[in-house]
């Protein structure tokens, strides 16, 4: 059941991505994924601050490939709000020892488990720090 509230909540803070988050972001302005690896072994891509596993800190980044494998994916039809959208593929996509999901550029019908794709990022000149400054991924 839905209700209508009358009024708003002032918003009067800014939400930041984060120390890790925000390396990764930076990275994606200069068109590269970073990511991150723990003394334990786990790597992150987005990097994270600290390790999900042993909760270590982690400070080394890395420049990780712009190619992955779609390990897993599904064809969005509708949006968040339950609106019909033209189709889109969204998938899991293995980079190196991680796993980043984005939208990929193939129909779903023609996307195959472990087919190889390449990240295609926007114009330079277009990119603002968001995760969208990757278009989509692409067949290779």
């Amino acid at each position: 059941m839905t209700e209508n509230v009358e009024g708003g909540i002032p918003v009067n803070f800014v939400y930041t991505a984060g120390i890790a988050g925000e390396e990764f972001l930076r990275g994606l302005r200069k068109g590269k994924i970073l990511g991150n690896r723990c003394k334990c072994g786990l790597s992150y891509i987005p990097p994270r601050l600290f390790c999900e596993d042993c909760f270590s800190r982690i400070e080394k980044y890395f420049e990780s490939p712009t190619t992955g494998k779609v390990f897993s994916f599904s064809v969005a039809n509708v949006n968040f709000d339950g609106a019909k959208i033209t189709p889109e593929t969204i998938a899991l996509i293995e980079i190196g020892e991680s796993k980043l999901m984005h939208r990929l550029n193939i129909p779903g019908e023609k996307v195959k488990l472990g087919m190889k794709v390449k990240a295609v990022f926007k114009p330079v000149e277009a990119r603002k720090g968001s995760i969208n400054d990757i278009k989509y991924f692409e067949a290779i």
